[in-house]
């Protein structure tokens, strides 16, 4: 069983904690991307409502809410 890894315990500790740290690090980019993405996009939607109906909106209203604009009636 030894053979099948190379180096001493404390090596292969040390290289799974290193593995685990790097996955760890590259998932919470990958979130904070996302989530970096769905604020920006949500501030830029708040700003083309305002813009179009004059309605202040806040950028975390426009997260949870669903904007829309409808053409009135005549």
């Amino acid at each position: 069983m030894d053979d099948e890894y190379p180096g001493t315990q404390d090596a292969r500790l040390a290289k799974h904690r290193r593995e685990f740290l790097s996955t760890w690090i590259a998932v919470s980019l990958v979130c904070v991307v996302i989530v970096g993405g769905w604020i920006l996009y949500s501030h830029f939607e708040a700003r083309a409502y305002e813009r179009v109906t004059g309605k202040r909106i806040s950028t975390w209203d426009a997260m949870w809410l669903d904007l829309r604009v409808q053409e009135q009636l005549k």
